[in-house]
Parts: C-alpha cells; structure tokens; sequence
C-alpha cells in the first residue's frame, strides 16, 4: 500500500514577495512511436525563492530533464504556467544559466575562448571579457590552463570550465540537469565544493537535477520529489535541515542528514515499486 503523501514545505519566499521560479499546473507531453502520446509531466506546482537551492529528484523518465528545458524557455508546457520574477516565460533567457550533464565546450578553443564566448555573444566591452574571463578561470582553480584546449584537460576540469563559462556572465538563475553524472566520486565531491563556494551567496538561484540523494540533500536548501511518470507530479517537498557553510564530507554524517536521506528513499522506492507493480513491504 502506498503511503500517504508528505506534505509539502513552503519554500523560503517572504511574504509578499514573488517566486524567482513558479510553476503551476505544468503539464507536457511527448508524441509516441504508435501515434498516441505520452504525459510526462500531469500537473507540476512549486516556487523557488530568490537565492534559494532547490534539488529535483525522481524515478528515471519522471520529467526532470522536461521541468528544466520548460523553465529555460526551450520548450513551452502543454497546460500551466511558468513564471520567472512574475513574468511568464515565453522563451530563452540571455540572463538564465544552463549546466547540461555533458559539457557543451568547444573542441577547437582554448579554456579562456571558450569562457569568454557568451560574454562575447552578449557584446560585452573587450577589456571587460578578458577581466571577466580569466578572473572566473581563477575562481574555479584553473588558473594557468587558459590556453590548454579541452581534449587535454580531466572530465573534472572540463566540468569546472563549463561552470566558468556559466556563471562568467552573471545569471541570477542557474539550471543544472546532472552536471556531475559522469565524475568519480572523488572528483565530484571536489566540483560540488566549489559549486558551494562559488554560487552558496544568496546572489543567484539554481534548480538541480540530480539522481544522487547524497548530492541533492548536500547542496540543497530544498528538496522536491516527483512521482513517477507518466503524469509525473510533486510527490513531496522537504526543507534541508543543515546550516550553512557546509562541509559535504562531514555534513554527511549528521542526524539531520541520514533523517532526511531516510524518508527520501522511502518515497523513492514507494514510486519505483508503484511502477514496476510491487509492494513495499
């Protein structure tokens, strides 16, 4: 038997105040091979407050990767709206960060070319691209690697790179669909802490998609928890209970921490057993 919905947390907006992010009633589908077609999203709600850290987590093919490319603008909802600052999102944004699971770097530029290409896109004064880019260059440890192209460089530094050229220009939303998928585990605890020292201000907003309950419980200031697909809703929100700065090695080990990890695996398996038709006991 399934158990009962959690009840949802409001999210750290002040009263009165409007959402970075709102999303109500989002609904997408998808044509199928047969000529039908597949709901992957049934009836989506949820605000991000500005400065807040929220995680997305949820069963495979739950529509997180859809929920980011809706909020991006690349792609509009079926039904629902989508609201950034009160205004509806009615396409691309210049002032919107995005941070895919495979870097999107040039192969034929250089790590300072291929920072400073959106600040170039975005027409910024020369003397301002060459200051913005190699100070973010030296912001995420890579400072001396500006000529190095990236066949040469580790999946953790191309990682780092891609986040330079992201947060080089400034976005006050970051949206970031499994950016360290691919990472081991030694790399990516080194890219999330620098993750956390460079975006952890209260200055910008990022909404992470993640399959890591470790990941998103250690970053986030919240977590949202979709159902299963198809007609994937919010199952649950739950407030991260931890103080900032985090330390993600020790932060681990933390009562608050294994509590929440503990009912999002709970709900977790609940909707994974809801599809594949077995019980939870």
């Amino acid at each position: 038997m399934q158990a009962a919905t959690t009840p949802a947390v409001a999210s750290a907006l002040a009263p009165g105040a409007l959402p970075r992010i709102a999303l109500r009633n989002v609904t997408k589908s998808f044509p199928t091979p047969d000529g039908g077609r597949y709901q992957a999203l049934g009836g989506v709600s949820f605000d991000v407050a500005p400065g807040e850290f929220v995680s997305v987590v949820g069963p495979s093919g739950c529509g997180k990767s859809t929920l980011l490319r809706l909020v991006a603008g690349l792609d509009r909802p079926d039904e629902g709206e989508i609201r950034r600052d009160g205004q509806p999102v009615g396409g691309i944004d210049r002032r919107l960060g995005f941070v895919f699971q495979q870097d999107a770097l040039l192969p034929w530029r250089t790590v300072y070319e291929n920072v400073a290409l959106g600040l170039r896109i975005r027409r910024l004064p020369p003397a301002e691209v060459r200051e913005r880019a190699r100070e973010w260059i030296a912001r995420v440890g890579l400072r001396g690697f500006e000529d190095y192209y990236p066949a040469r460089l580790s999946g953790g530094m191309r990682k780092r790179v891609a986040i330079a050229q992201t947060l080089c220009y400034e976005p006050d939303v970051i949206l970031m669909d499994e950016p360290f998928a691919h990472l081991d585990v030694q790399t990516r605890y080194y890219v999330e802490e620098d993750l956390m020292r460079l975006c952890i201000d209260g200055q910008r907003t990022i909404l992470f998609v993640t399959h890591d309950l470790d990941e998103a419980i250690g970053l986030a200031d919240r977590v949202v928890v979709l159902s299963a697909g198809p007609r994937s809703r919010v199952r649950a929100e739950e407030a991260v209970p931890l103080p900032r700065p985090r330390n993600l090695l020790a932060v681990r080990a933390q009562p608050g921490f294994t509590a929440l990890a503990t009912r999002l695996w709970q709900l977790l398996f609940e909707e994974v057993s809801r599809v594949y038709g077995r019980g939870t006991g």
